[in-house]
C-alpha cells in the first residue's frame, strides 16, 4: 500500500522505498539520488525532538543550578553551625577563656567559605551564645540563586557553660 505524503502538496508517493512524483508522467526517481534524498529529508520528522531539547535544556540547567546553590547554602550553614558549636564547647569547658579568641577562631575556621563573615560571642548567665553574620553571596555559588540572594544570613548556637 503506497504511503501518501501530505507535506509537499500530495505530489510524492513512497512505494517500496522508491519515490514517485504524482504528476502526469509518473517519473521514477533513483532511491539514493540527490532529489530523492532531499525529498526524504523534507518529509522526515526525525529532528523534531532536537528542537524541544534545545528549548527545555536552559530550563533544566537553571533548575539544576538552583539546586546546587541551595545545597551550597545549606551545606555552608551546617558547616558554620558546627564550627560555632565547637567554639562554644571550647569556651564552656574552659579551653578558651577570652571571647575575642573564640570569635577569631570561628572566623579563621570559616575564612575560605565566608570571607566577609563577622562573629559575636557573649555569655548571659550560664549560656554561651555565638552568632555569625555573613552575606548570602559568600555561600551561594555563581548560579542563578546568587542573583536573588542579596541579604544576610545569621547563624547562631548556644551552649551551657560548664565551668
Amino acid at each position: 500500500m503506497p504511503y501518501a505524503c501530505h507535506n509537499l502538496r500530495d505530489r510524492i508517493v513512497l512505494i517500496d522505498g522508491w519515490l514517485s512524483l504524482e504528476s502526469g508522467n509518473f517519473k521514477m526517481l533513483k532511491k539514493n539520488g540527490v532529489l530523492a534524498r532531499f525529498r526524504r529529508f523534507a518529509l522526515s520528522d526525525a529532528g523534531s525532538v532536537s528542537v524541544e531539547f534545545v528549548i527545555w535544556l536552559p530550563v533544566f540547567f537553571v533548575v539544576f543550578m538552583l539546586i546546587v546553590d541551595a545545597a551550597m547554602l545549606f551545606g555552608g550553614q551546617a558547616f558554620i553551625t558546627r564550627v560555632i558549636q565547637d567554639a562554644n564547647r571550647s569556651i564552656s569547658i574552659g579551653y578558651i577563656r577570652d571571647m575575642n579568641v573564640a570569635e577569631q577562631r570561628v572566623l579563621d575556621a570559616i575564612a575560605q567559605l565566608a570571607p566577609n563573615a563577622t562573629a559575636e560571642s557573649s555569655i548571659t548567665g550560664d549560656v554561651i551564645t555565638t552568632t555569625v553574620t555573613l552575606p548570602f553571596s559568600d555561600l551561594a555559588s555563581a548560579g542563578p540563586l546568587s542573583l536573588l540572594t542579596t541579604g544576610t544570613m545569621r547563624i547562631s548556637a548556644q551552649h551551657k557553660n560548664e565551668v
